[in-house]
């Protein structure tokens, strides 16, 4: 029996006979739990009306299936409604989809939104300002499960979209998280499914890394060229007409859509006025957001960028429905732990990402409603207008000079750099 009970149950032996201490029993609580509201979120789906039940998991199968019975792959459409709107690149992703029953790919599908919103939440938890650095272990659990219940992920599950797995390797790339030689390759992979992250393109080379914005491009060149290759009708056709009918996606005036697109067409826009402003106020909008990006990224905070420029693509792009809005939800975390304690303005953005908008604002007072109604467009706009103030992490300031890493601080906290990242971000 040991002198002291209590370091048998605090240290364990390793293999090599060194002292190691176990996984805390908090973490993989947290962990549980996150599973737990996964798997309650995927049973709610499948309880609902089978048009209503990952139709767009169900748009991807039929679509590979009926491209692989020599069926026109954009003339597919699903019981649901929804036709592919996706490049052709995606169908050749996606053509493995076609082989298994039916739920076992609508398990598997939500294993891999599970694993991404996992590793998402793991790399936002090394992000977090050294304050914060005790509380790491279960703080990438707290934010999966912040994510899960958010409108985005919940809407990822109930559709059966591909929006957090693309989400998620952009983010892995844009942050720096790869080898200097992958750096861009899943941004432009990613691209080549869906268009929007062609905007980290732009932000790769204004950031002053143009080999990775190449490498991007080329990928993306890659993929839509080996996709015309193997699809060359189809390809001709997405390519030189339906990639700009917008029309096919849906109601781009409904509540969904929280891009600057749809708040003018909520407005009773038409025409060339709607046109006209959407690509001045979109564009405006991407560049404030790529110019606060860049600042972030020169002082450190790759990561803090790349969440921008995806609040970005949801205010640019026409269409921008809940499960794309992802990146204002990890924005929300950011701000809410930027102090000691919960931020208001990180809370405030993460309730927005979380109620039901559109049930919210058919009870706002009038006037009031809305705002409410694009409250998450709003926010997209004002994160890239202010940007994300927070402590770097590592990399080079503005001035190229080398930004600690708090993970490898003894102390646990760089007041110094703390307070040089906020301004940074402030500016």
């Amino acid at each position: 029996m040991p002198a002291n009970p209590a370091s048998a149950v605090d240290v364990e032996m390793s293999r090599d006979g060194r002292r190691r201490r176990p996984v805390p029993p908090g973490p993989c609580a947290v962990w549980g739990a996150y599973l737990t509201v996964m798997g309650w979120s995927l049973l709610h789906t499948l309880r609902r009306p089978p048009t209503d039940r990952m139709a767009d998991l169900d748009v991807y199968v039929g679509a590979v299936r009926a491209l692989a019975a020599g069926r026109p792959l954009y003339g597919y459409v699903a019981p649901s409604g929804g036709p592919f709107t996706y490049p052709p690149f995606a169908a050749f992703l996606l053509a493995p989809l076609r082989w298994p029953p039916v739920p076992v790919t609508r398990l598997l599908w939500t294993a891999v939104t599970a694993a991404a919103v996992a590793g998402i939440a793991v790399a936002m938890a090394r992000w977090v300002p050294p304050r914060w650095r005790h509380r790491r272990a279960v703080l990438a659990p707290a934010t999966a499960i912040l994510l899960a219940v958010s409108a985005p992920v919940l809407s990822n599950v109930r559709f059966g979209q591909v929006s957090v797995p693309l989400a998620a390797i952009v983010l892995l790339d844009a942050s720096d998280r790869l080898s200097g030689r992958l750096r861009g390759s899943l941004v432009g992979l990613a691209a080549a499914v869906k268009l929007t992250p062609l905007l980290f393109v732009v932000h790769a080379a204004t950031r002053g890394h143009p080999r990775h914005a190449l490498r991007a491009s080329a990928w993306f060149a890659g993929c839509t060229g080996l996709a015309a290759l193997v699809l060359p009708g189809e390809s001709r056709r997405y390519w030189t007409g339906l990639v700009l009918r917008t029309s096919r996606i849906g109601d781009l005036a409904a509540t969904g859509n929280q891009s600057v697109y749809g708040v003018l067409s909520r407005l009773e826009l038409t025409g060339a006025a709607r046109t006209g402003t959407w690509l001045a106020v979109a564009g405006a909008v991407a560049a404030a957001g790529l110019w606060r990006a860049r600042r972030l990224a020169r002082a450190g905070r790759p990561g803090h960028a790349a969440v921008v420029v995806g609040c970005a693509t949801v205010a640019a792009s026409p269409v921008s429905w809940t499960h794309h809005q992802i990146w204002l939800v990890l924005a929300g975390v950011l701000l809410a732990v930027e102090r000691g304690r919960p931020g208001f303005a990180g809370l405030l953005l993460l309730g927005v990402m979380t109620l039901p908008v559109a049930v919210l604002a058919q009870v706002t007072p009038h006037g009031l409603d809305l705002v409410v109604a694009n409250s998450r467009a709003l926010a997209a706009i004002v994160v890239c207008c202010l940007g994300l103030p927070g402590a770097p992490p590592g990399g080079t300031g503005r001035t190229g000079e080398r930004v600690p890493r708090h993970d490898a601080d003894p102390a646990g906290s760089r007041p110094a750099a703390d307070r040089a990242g906020e301004l940074a971000g402030l500016r």
